[in-house]
């Protein structure tokens, strides 16, 4: 931590090198609070409790189940989606990254292979990149489950 102080001028010394500051990711943070400021906070919640509920009604018309069954406790930024039983996830992902150029990630630990994990947050979180999100699903379920009959 000393050197960290040292790196950031948090002490009288003269800066040492310590390593490469994340430049990419600091102009990333800047974007974002930069549309934050912008949007407003209080809108910027909005926005996304109303993409969540978008994607989680689409989601239940697409006839898959949600992780979190007691909606007071789902967040609006990541949402756990069960796999059906008759469907590889991984096909389902793949399929939805190919076409749409659509990032859907599986579970982790005890949830791998069980689960998608779907994020709908800052510039992502927009009623059109919800439709797109739910349209890779339902056409990659669907080639799914058309392999599995051939």
């Amino acid at each position: 931590m000393n050197h960290l102080a040292n790196y950031w001028g948090c002490d009288n010394e003269p800066r040492r090198y310590h390593h490469t500051g994340p430049i990419a990711s600091v102009y990333a943070l800047r974007e974002g609070l930069s549309r934050l400021a912008e949007e407003g906070l209080a809108a910027s919640w909005e926005n996304h409790r109303q993409c969540a509920e978008m994607l989680h009604e689409g989601l239940t018309n697409l006839g898959l189940e949600l992780l979190v069954k007691d909606k007071s406790l789902r967040l609006p930024c990541v949402t756990g989606i069960k796999v059906p039983t008759d469907v590889n996830w991984k096909n389902v992902t793949d399929y939805a990254m190919k076409t749409y150029r659509v990032e859907i990630s599986g579970g982790l630990g005890d949830l791998a292979g069980k689960i998608w994990r779907v994020g709908i947050m800052g510039y992502n979180a927009t009623p059109d990149n919800v439709k797109l999100v739910l349209r890779a699903l339902k056409e990659g379920i669907q080639l799914e489950r058309q392999k599995s009959k051939l």
